[in-house]
């Protein structure tokens, strides 16, 4: 099973009923579902802007990516 994480961002919230980014979330979890991935993470936005990377979760993930990659072990051609 391959780990996968998702980000979820929605520039305007309803009142009220689901959030647009939890229904986004759903729809990525039933997508990850039928295809055999794990979910590692989800990363939610709901009520900002995407005109702007200056966004809480969006800035997590990306530390959080930076951090994974760092912790990888490194093989050489030969190994690989």
């Amino acid at each position: 099973m391959r780990n996968v994480v998702a980000y979820c961002r929605s520039a305007w919230e309803p009142q009220g009923g689901p959030s647009a980014v939890s229904r986004q979330a759903r729809a990525i979890r039933q997508y990850a579902k039928e295809r055999g991935l794990a979910i590692r993470s989800i990363y939610m936005d709901p009520g900002v802007s995407g005109s702007s990377l200056d966004r809480r979760d969006l800035q997590r993930l990306i530390a959080d990516c930076r951090r994974w990659v760092r912790s990888l072990p490194v093989r050489s051609r030969r190994e690989a």
